[in-house]
């Protein structure tokens, strides 16, 4: 069953579903080296991996595991990124939590913003228990702001995850329903 795919805004952003419109962006975003230095290190080849990527994340359907949005200001409707769930278990109401944003718009609190946003989406309407957040722990900036978050650290995974060559150790956080309910 194909329902409408959710929107959402909070103060400066617009979650939305990607379009084909996109393509230019989404190759810009995910063929970058350095952002995908800390997301998988695999990186968008040519636009057609972007127009499939379009085509995987702009529908949604309930029960399937992952949900993602196009991110854009609100102000002047500029594309800034992409963030999302994945490895969504309906059954024990778990799910992980991404984005990515783009150079230009790191570092001004816009990635707070958006996981607040997230993380509000799947408390309250995907009715998750708990939410996950798998960080490379070379990535500072996304280590920082899960410090800031409500978020709480659970541990370190030695080699987790292997990126081309090299094995990647990953931080792993953590927040509750109950937690969520607390802090808000």
């Amino acid at each position: 069953m194909h329902i409408p795919f959710p929107v959402m805004q909070s103060e400066h952003l617009l979650f939305r579903p990607f379009q084909y419109t996109d393509v230019a962006s989404v190759y810009q975003l995910f063929s970058d080296p350095e952002t995908m230095r800390f997301d998988g290190g695999e990186i968008l080849k040519d636009w057609r991996e972007a127009i499939d990527f379009i085509q995987i994340y702009s529908v949604y359907y309930p029960g399937i595991p992952q949900i993602r949005w196009a991110v854009e200001l609100r102000e002047d409707r500029r594309f800034i990124g992409s963030c999302g769930f994945h490895s969504i278990d309906y059954v024990h109401k778990k799910a992980e939590i991404g984005g990515e944003l783009m150079k230009p718009f790191r570092h001004r609190g816009l990635a707070e913003e958006g996981m607040r946003q997230l993380v509000d989406f799947g408390f309250a309407t995907l009715k998750l228990n708990r939410l996950t957040a798998k960080i490379a722990t070379l990535n500072k900036a996304a280590n920082a702001l899960m410090e800031k978050s409500p978020f709480t650290f659970e541990g370190c995974l030695k080699q987790w995850e292997r990126w081309g060559d090299t094995w990647v150790d990953v931080n792993v956080y953590r927040l509750l329903r109950s937690e969520w309910r607390l802090k808000r």
